[in-house]
């Protein structure tokens, strides 16, 4: 429990989930592909936290919904590629041992290399 209260009301929308699991035809699927690809990009952007409202997809987890990353992911693949160069170097000093017990429960990649201890 957060203290969020969920604003229950009149409900005018159907959570993207469902309608995926509705088996929509190919012209409507690629329709909410780019509706979905043009909303800003929010940290729990999973299925049931989007809902179509009329011809619209909008997100509503209460709890994510004022923050967006789109600058932040701008930046990934540079931040990517600085940890991809700097694991070479730790490597090629020989002192890569290994990834961090468990390593990283996403499974992005070169986060938890060469930090094993």
């Amino acid at each position: 429990e957060d203290g969020w209260a969920i604003p229950y009301g009149s409900l005018r929308s159907v959570s993207l989930i469902a309608l995926l699991r509705m088996g929509l035809g190919r012209a409507h699927r690629e329709r909410l592909y780019v509706e979905f690809a043009r909303m800003p990009l929010y940290e729990d952007m999973a299925p049931w936290n989007i809902v179509a409202q009329g011809s619209r997809l909008e997100y509503i987890d209460q709890d994510t919904k004022d923050v967006t990353f789109d600058k932040e992911v701008a930046r990934a693949y540079q931040t990517m590629s600085a940890l991809m160069n700097y694991i070479r170097s730790v490597r090629d000093f020989g002192k890569c041992t290994g990834k961090a017990r468990g390593g990283n429960v996403y499974g992005i990649p070169y986060v938890s290399d060469c930090v094993k201890s």
